[in-house]
């Protein structure tokens, strides 16, 4: 059982690049922004991001904007000290359907190809050794050696779509054994940075997306985006047996 979930991503993959970045946090939700960064000149189309932050019904969302994608990515509100390991969204598949719900807010404006999720989740241990033994109970059916420090097993398995016949979703699962740290850096001084605080985890990272960039009207791409959602949450819940 994952402990907490810390991040949910949404992503919208586009035809046509989308309108500004304002324009889209007004269509998706009613309060005011927080904080809007504009990208630095000079970067290729692919990594010219707009952000557009806000808190919005107890979550902290980013929405990014790009000329090929949107994103809405949710976490928790940010604490007034950064914690390790970051704190939960609380409930996932609340999470999830707040992120669907705003999406679907911003479809009569977007071009959408294809979609994709990712949630990440994490277990807190005492120890490497610890997040190991979660990590066996995530994956019964994997022989990790007894002398293992740490783990790191990933696998992608594509599904056929149940939602666009002919069509190919990915399933990209990882699992983790993690060391997380907090650093302070000592900033003037000759002190180099130290840690400040530490967590031992194992951690869970599912990215379930469209294969295939394909031309779809809203209620396909509401689909797309639903059915992506849907089977990252069961394998970030139910583990490598619900690979299919």
């Amino acid at each position: 059982m994952v402990e907490a979930f810390e991040n949910v991503l949404l992503v919208a993959f586009l035809h046509v690049p989308p309108p500004g970045a304002l324009k889209l946090w007004s269509a998706a939700f009613d309060e005011e922004p927080t904080g809007y960064q504009t990208p630095p000149p000079g970067l290729s189309p692919i990594h010219n991001q707009a952000l557009v932050q806000g808190n919005v019904d107890g979550y902290a969302v980013t929405l990014g904007v790009q000329s090929a994608r949107v994103d809405i990515n949710i976490s928790a509100p940010n604490p007034t000290q950064p914690m390790v390991p970051p704190p939960s969204v609380g409930d996932l598949q609340t999470a999830i359907d707040f992120a669907i719900a705003r999406m679907a807010k911003l479809l009569p404006n977007l071009k959408v190809g294809r979609a994709a999720m990712v949630v990440q989740g994490h277990t807190a241990t005492e120890s490497d050794e610890k997040s190991i033994e979660v990590i066996r109970g995530w994956l019964p059916t994997l022989k990790i050696p007894d002398q293992s420090t740490d783990v790191t097993y990933q696998v992608t398995v594509p599904r056929a779509s149940t939602v666009r016949d002919g069509r190919l979703i990915n399933q990209l699962c990882r699992w983790q054994s993690v060391q997380m740290q907090m650093i302070q850096f000592q900033i003037g001084t000759a002190m180099p940075s130290k840690p400040v605080s530490g967590a031992f985890v194992a951690v869970v990272y599912i990215d379930v997306f469209g294969k295939d960039l394909e031309v779809m009207d809203d209620e396909a791409a509401l689909a797309a985006l639903k059915e992506v959602s849907e089977r990252a949450a069961i394998l970030a819940s139910g583990g490598i047996n619900e690979l299919s």
